[in-house]
């Protein structure tokens, strides 16, 4: 594997991941305030 391609699916793995992480964010923020809101 090339520097380049190794970059590329490093970057792609990252941002995933930084979207399921900010995916539960969101998710718990939303549960907590209906929680709240009960």
């Amino acid at each position: 594997m090339s520097t380049i391609e190794h970059e590329a699916n490093t970057t792609a793995g990252s941002a995933v991941s930084h979207t399921v992480v900010a995916g539960n964010i969101a998710v718990k923020s939303i549960a907590s305030t209906e929680t709240q809101s009960k």
